[in-house]
């Protein structure tokens, strides 16, 4: 993707977000009362996949201790400056530990493990995005993670096609 299409494609994005934003703050109360359906204060939450965060708001809001489990150095930076109080797990959630690369996406929403969902998404619904960077990232299981910070009450997974790995 040529450097110009790439800021045009960020400005329409900015664009539409400008456009959504009465509807993101009906997202997030919307999301607490979801989410408080299954979460007390109290609760521990994993958030596989959380990238941004745009899940953790909520979970914090019900007063919910909270794990994000993401691989992207670049989340990881805006999640330690955003949320001093998470813990947060650098690394990606598969059935065994090891390493794996990790496709970064033009949009970091979309990054994922898995080159399957990759070629069959490229096609579809998210054609203009591109996973030209990969990054060697280390795997952990939700069994060591549990391990780690305890059973959580909840586990919200967003793997982008890696969820039965």
């Amino acid at each position: 993707m040529k450097y110009l299409d790439f800021l045009i494609l960020n400005a329409k994005r900015k664009i539409l977000d400008l456009k959504n934003y009465n509807s993101v703050s009906t997202h997030k109360s919307n999301s607490v009362n979801l989410y408080s359906q299954f979460l007390n204060s109290g609760d521990l939450c994993f958030d596989v996949g959380a990238n941004m965060g745009n899940r953790i708001d909520s979970f914090l809001k019900i007063g919910a201790k909270v794990v994000a489990v993401e691989p992207q150095p670049k989340c990881n930076e805006y999640l330690e400056r955003k949320y001093p109080s998470i813990k947060i797990e650098k690394v990606g959630a598969a059935e065994a530990t090891g390493k794996a690369m990790l496709n970064i996406s033009s949009a970091d929403v979309l990054s994922t493990f898995s080159t399957d969902w990759i070629n069959t998404v490229q096609k579809t619904r998210f054609k203009e995005y591109t996973w030209s960077t990969q990054l060697e990232v280390p795997l952990t299981t939700l069994d060591l993670l549990i391990e780690k910070h305890g059973l959580p009450k909840f586990c919200k997974v967003d793997v982008e096609g890696f969820e039965r790995r």
